[in-house]
């Protein structure tokens, strides 16, 4: 019962702020049904403490215990609640560790200082450098709050009627069956972060581990221009909090190839390899500095959903 009534209160908090933009698409009473069904998510892997041991075998952070992995419920003054856990970046990055809040009721920036210390304490054997949060609006430039992503989105079969870009026909997409491509993407990876070192922050490799689960559910592709291994894209059936899909979590043309038109290509051709129902979304995390995927994005019709924000934590 006691549950029932903080769902209750986090689908309050967040049916007020759907993204108005997707209603285009899909009906209030559809959102609001993905919005309980990830609720419901979030709650089970508090009772489950559902991947918390994985998670530990991976990072196996000096001193931690379990608990320390879970996903918590926490509660602040005035009724305010969040779920939350631990979280690394790059993935698993134990120089990079922050604070991820995955709902609440309440706006960020209601939170007091005792407040934020009160969610740092919970986390402070990681000394976390960061709590990132989503809102559903650009904060106030004079805010403490830094935007780190926007969740670009598009309604996947209204993206399909779309005029296809240029150099559509030029760009061949196939299934990856195999790991054998790693060591090259790996390098491919690498001198992209050594010629833009400023961007390993938010452009970083996936893990060996990431893309073969990707290979096994049959949602990882490599490209071919002009009859050479030209990138690697790769997919996710996932259900976020407004809309479920497929998220982008692997998309690289190799040096070779870019900035010559391709980046609208691919990302068409990977949008009408997706079977979907016509409630499926397909979107992306996009770091504001990086121009290239905003423009991919956007010319595929694809548009700003959610915003991801910092809030930095002095050390």
């Amino acid at each position: 019962m006691e549950s029932e009534k903080m769902i209750e209160s986090f689908m309050k908090y967040e049916s007020k702020n759907i993204p108005k933009k997707l209603l285009e698409w899909i009906s209030k009473e559809e959102i609001e049904k993905n919005i309980k069904k990830k609720l419901d998510e979030y709650f089970k892997t508090l009772e489950e403490n559902t991947g918390a041991q994985d998670f530990m075998d991976k990072i196996n952070h000096p001193g931690t215990v379990l608990e320390d992995y879970k996903y918590h419920l926490l509660s602040l003054d005035g009724n305010k609640k969040l779920i939350s856990s631990i979280r690394f970046r790059p993935e698993n990055d134990l120089l990079r560790p922050f604070i991820e809040i995955y709902t609440k009721n309440f706006d960020m920036a209601d939170l007091s200082g005792e407040e934020v210390k009160t969610i740092i304490q919970k986390y402070k054997i990681f000394s976390p450098e960061f709590i990132r949060f989503y809102e559903n609006e650009k904060a106030d430039k004079n805010s403490n709050f830094e935007i780190d992503y926007i969740i670009y989105a598009g309604h996947i079969n209204s993206l399909k009627k779309m005029h296809k870009p240029s150099k559509y026909d030029d760009v061949e997409i196939k299934k990856i069956d195999t790991m054998d491509f790693y060591e090259n993407y790996s390098n491919e990876f690498d001198m992209f972060n050594n010629e833009k070192p400023e961007q390993d922050w938010f452009v970083y490799k996936e893990s060996r581990e990431t893309l073969h689960d990707l290979l096994t559910d049959k949602n990882l592709y490599y490209l071919k221009i002009e009859d050479k291994f030209a990138g690697v894209v790769g997919i996710r059936k996932v259900r976020e909090k407004y809309f479920e899909g497929y998220m982008v979590i692997e998309e690289i043309l190799y040096k070779d190839f870019r900035g010559q038109g391709y980046g609208k290509a691919v990302q068409r051709k990977m949008i009408d390899q997706i079977r979907a129902n016509d409630n499926e979304f397909i979107f992306g995390f996009i770091h504001p500095k990086n121009k290239a995927s905003f423009k991919t994005a956007g010319g595929n019709g694809r548009f700003e959903t959610v915003f991801s924000y910092l809030l930095k934590i002095k050390q």
